[in-house]
């Protein structure tokens, strides 16, 4: 520099001496280029990288004060739109992102480069929070929520939103886990139910990270459990979606009186409606937390634990059967419906052969017919007819009576003829033994069912 050397001279980077020297972390040099008063400060590479922008990527920490005190523009950006403090914060170097926080309070500029959203849509507020910098957050908050005269809760730094989901503080600080963040967001004028793009709300996000301790310091401050979101899933569903089973008992614990602290505006008890969900959705590890857990869940009659059996067989959630039947050892697994159809009929039907093994398992009646509306029919009859080879194999073995006759005299046998199922006549005939001669009230026999229904 004593030759008068270019202190702004480029390589094939862009960088100029001051970017190289606060690369190498060569404070004496860049004490000295900083001396020169045309050593231009805010100078950007070929990356759109300035002096101060590096020293915060690298955590070049004492140039960094010395670029900032020199004034250094904090505002700056790189090509993904990460400005001075998003880098501090992404990388982790407090000491750095203190010395911006400060310095963009004298200049007025603290409220602007908290929430400046980089190319993802994220403010370093909501990677500060993420990071868990709790005192920096606080101290950021402290400062801009005095001069911040914004009645807009979306432009209000506690409640900005950014991300993919336009998340806020709140939601990064419980999906990380951050109880003590999560705290003092709340006493800084966090929105406890706000919720982001996708409707979800900050305990929708505890729940899905199993965060039990913040999800049940969210519901004993005012959070709502039984908000939905986008998909129409409660915080307590997603939790079971998430197997955050230690968040679902925590959050039970918690509201052990649910017919008065957990219902919904139909006066429907929520916990009650989880079991039932979990049931419908065949979440069969939420629901046995739920059938044993130590609440008025208690309280479901046979009547009502057997319509979610009958639901489950249909669908062929077996896991769901198995729960409900080993949690209600009562003679509700052959409790039948309006149709007089049990579990095993439905099951059967649709040839759900797990679903039946269980079912049998629990000794469910083989031999059992539904009412007259359905003909009188064994779920042997329904699952001839419909040629499940598996379910029928299941319910022979289990001693289902193969010429069982139902309301028209019409056996298994007719049913398979009358449909095509050569591989369930085969069953039938060779290995199960069926009568061949019998008839129906009609005179007819299997031949004249396969041959009436051209199946010759």
């Amino acid at each position: 520099m004593s030759k008068n050397a270019d202190v702004n001279a480029e390589d094939s980077r862009g960088r100029t001496p001051l970017h190289i020297a606060t690369l190498q972390g060569n404070t004496e040099a860049v004490v000295q280029l900083l001396s020169k008063s045309d050593t231009e400060l805010n100078k950007a590479d070929k990356r759109n990288t300035t002096p101060l922008l590096l020293a915060c990527l690298y955590g070049k920490i004492d140039i960094a004060i010395l670029l900032i005190n020199k004034g250094a523009d904090l505002t700056v950006y790189d090509d993904n739109y990460d400005t001075t403090l998003h880098i501090a914060f992404n990388e982790g170097y407090k000491k750095i992102a203190r010395k911006i926080i400060e310095k963009a309070k004298e200049t007025g500029k603290l409220k602007e480069i908290l929430i400046e959203k980089n190319r993802d849509g994220v403010a370093p507020i909501h990677l500060a929070v993420r990071g868990g910098h709790k005192e920096l957050v606080q101290l950021s908050l402290e400062h801009v929520l005095k001069d911040d005269d914004s009645d807009d809760d979306d432009e209000c730094v506690v409640n900005y939103g950014g991300g993919e989901n336009d998340d806020t503080p709140l939601h990064e600080a419980c999906s990380a886990g951050h109880l003590e963040m999560v705290k003092m967001l709340l006493e800084k004028g966090a929105k406890i139910n706000v919720t982001n793009r996708d409707s979800e709300t900050a305990l929708h996000h505890a729940c899905k990270q199993n965060h039990q301790i913040v999800a049940e310091f969210l519901s004993e401050n005012g959070a709502d459990i039984r908000a939905k979101n986008d998909e129409e899933l409660t915080p307590l569903q997603v939790a079971t979606n998430s197997g955050s089973f230690e968040t679902i008992i925590g959050l039970l614990d918690r509201h052990r009186n649910l017919n008065t602290s957990l219902t919904t505006s139909d006066n429907q008890d929520t916990a009650s409606e989880l079991l039932k969900w979990a049931a419908t959705e065949n979440k069969a590890n939420t629901l046995q937390l739920l059938l044993h857990h130590g609440t008025k869940l208690h309280g479901l009659s046979d009547d009502e634990i057997a319509e979610f059996v009958l639901d489950a067989a249909k669908k062929g959630h077996t896991e769901t059967v198995a729960a409900l039947i080993r949690w209600k050892r009562s003679d509700v697994v052959n409790t039948c419906d309006d149709m007089g159809n049990a579990p095993l009929h439905y099951a059967s039907e649709a040839g759900h052969d797990l679903t039946v093994q269980e079912l049998i398992k629990a000794l469910a009646d083989v031999n059992d017919t539904n009412f007259y509306e359905a003909h009188e029919q064994t779920p042997l009859h329904l699952a001839a007819a419909n040629g499940w080879i598996r379910t029928v194999k299941q319910l022979l073995k289990a001693n289902a009576r193969v010429d069982k006759t139902d309301l028209y005299e019409v056996t298994p046998l007719h049913l398979a003829c009358k449909n095509g199922h050569i591989d369930m006549v085969k069953l039938l005939v060779c290995e199960a033994k069926a009568d061949i001669v019998l008839r129906d009230k009609q005179g007819l026999n299997c031949l004249d069912y396969a041959i009436d229904n051209g199946h010759e």
